[in-house]
């Protein structure tokens, strides 16, 4: 099972985002992931999101986003090469449509998959890049939509700046 939703809040300071994530491991039954974002300098931000470039869950990172691009990009190129190859060779060009397709729409899945899986949420890198020394940001990952909304509760109120990724 993966972590499907994700909150990213920017907090005024450290103890704020300790205090929330304190409070949401006291109250929780069920899996959920942090992390915590202290600034301490100008480089801070930069430093954060390549950690999380190597370590991100699925709600963190930007794999749908790729896999939508590289289903898109491998269907259309591997159609296309399919049906060029097939004429070329003579040979039944529906038939290379439809091989064509096939193997580019999974080949662009593998490769947008795993690329995806190493870039960091638009989102979450926005929230990160504010951040000014002394302030926090916050990266909540649930399972539910239910752990999700708990979640966006406690957090939005004492928020600097909010930001989920549905």
């Amino acid at each position: 099972m993966t972590y499907k939703y994700a909150v990213f809040a920017r907090l005024p300071d450290e103890a704020t985002a300790r205090m929330l994530l304190d409070t949401l491991g006291a109250t929780r039954k069920t899996r959920t992931k942090s992390k915590l974002f202290a600034c301490t300098s100008d480089r801070s931000a930069n430093g954060h999101i390549a950690g999380l470039m190597n370590n991100s869950t699925w709600a963190e990172s930007d794999v749908r986003r790729g896999l939508t691009i590289g289903v898109s990009i491998g269907a259309v190129l591997g159609t296309t090469l399919g049906y060029t190859l097939f004429y070329i060779l003579k040979m039944p060009a529906s038939i290379g449509i439809l091989l064509g397709g096939i193997m580019g729409t999974g080949v662009g899945t593998l490769m947008s998959g795993i690329v995806g899986a190493g870039l960091v949420h638009p989102r979450l890198k926005q929230v990160i890049k504010h951040l000014e020394i002394g302030q926090a940001a916050v990266a909540i990952s649930n399972y539910t939509r239910n752990e999700h909304q708990r979640a966006i509760e406690l957090v939005q109120p004492k928020s600097v700046e909010f930001e989920t990724n549905r």
